[in-house]
């Protein structure tokens, strides 16, 4: 719990900065799901930085990632993570490129590919994403779908997304954030700690103001290890972030 309690101070310091109106960046990127503890939005209305704090129950473990997106163009952003858990760090890059944007064609889609030191199987691998989004009745709904392919090991996982959220008030915004990673092949040669399946599913909330938010989620988290029985508990997820 030491490294959520860090991330839990970090949130408080950029809560204390927060004290006027969301700017129109930082409403369009909470809105549209840029600060969820899981889900990738591929509605990128503004470079943001986040940090996200989650203890999971089902693993008893903590974990803290930094996230920092870079929009390059309108069609185009980086995006590099580093994670820390079990006291080690794990960095991961991608490249996205945004196919088409709601506003003109009804629809946001985004494809991404990457490489992450610790992938959806917890081994080096290279990624490809596609997520989509479209705002309904007020809502704004996106899912992801993500295939990890090893690069040391001969490892194939999965990850999908899938989230809501809306405004419900002047600078806060309320919905649903989920997240099921999948082990897609079996052999021999299978990471020890490798799971067959994990899921994270719960209510989320942000409060944003000026340039910066606040995320809290809590829910179910459960975990299927290859060679054990299932574990359930809770998740608690609690980030700061910012549009830039």
């Amino acid at each position: 719990m030491k490294h959520l309690a860090i991330a839990c101070a970090g949130v408080a310091c950029a809560g204390a900065s927060a004290l006027a109106e969301p700017t129109q960046k930082t409403d369009e990127s909470a809105e549209t799901g840029a600060f969820l503890p899981f889900s990738d939005t591929p509605a990128t209305k503004a470079s943001r930085v986040k940090t996200i704090g989650v203890y999971d129950g089902a693993r008893d473990s903590t974990a803290v990632e930094g996230d920092v997106q870079a929009k390059l163009s309108e069609k185009f952003q980086l995006d590099a993570v580093l994670t820390y858990e079990d006291g080690e760090v794990d960095p991961a890059i991608a490249a996205q490129l945004s196919l088409t944007d709601e506003d003109k064609q009804g629809v946001d889609l985004q494809l991404a590919a990457g490489w992450d030191r610790a992938g959806a199987n917890q081994v080096p691998a290279v990624f490809a994403q596609l997520s989509a989004g479209r705002t309904l009745a007020g809502t704004y709904l996106l899912g992801t779908a993500r295939f990890d392919l090893g690069t040391e090991q001969s490892e194939r996982g999965g990850i999908l997304d899938a989230a809501a959220i809306r405004s419900i008030a002047s600078a806060f915004y309320a919905g649903v954030d989920s997240r099921l990673e999948l082990d897609l092949e079996r052999d021999a040669m299978e990471p020890a700690s490798e799971s067959t399946w994990a899921l994270h599913v719960g209510p989320v909330a942000t409060y944003a103001a000026d340039h910066f938010t606040i995320t809290a989620s809590v829910g179910l988290a459960a975990d299927k290890p290859r060679d054990d029985a299932r574990e359930v508990g809770a998740f608690v997820a609690i980030g700061a972030g910012a549009a830039l």
